[in-house]
């Protein structure tokens, strides 16, 4: 990732994503788009730190970014005095099965 110019987007994709869901969600691709992959249960410090976000992660927890990124998408606006930076976020929801019935 590189510095954070004003008006930047992110997009995203955390855990097991399909490649054909960033072209559902994050609209029309066009190739020049800053695409990021996190593993699954990826933390908001390894997201914005190294987009020049917060400095550190003691700096990315303080503003309240320490969680995990939230499954489903989500928009997130971040900034005011350097810039706005929208950061577009994708993780599945984890499939769970349903137990099956007893045939007996």
């Amino acid at each position: 990732m590189t510095a954070w110019p004003p008006g930047r987007a992110i997009h995203a994709l955390v855990g097991a994503c399909d490649p054909g869901d960033a072209e559902l969600f994050f609209g029309p691709l066009d190739g020049t788009e800053e695409m990021v992959s996190l593993p699954d249960g990826a933390r908001w410090p390894k997201l914005l730190v190294p987009a020049g976000i917060f400095r550190s992660s003691r700096e990315c927890v303080g503003n309240g970014y320490g969680g995990p990124i939230p499954h489903g998408f989500a928009e997130t606006v971040l900034g005011r005095k350097r810039g706005r930076v929208w950061i577009y976020t994708l993780r599945p929801y984890p499939i769970t099965t349903a137990p099956s019935a007893d045939p007996d």
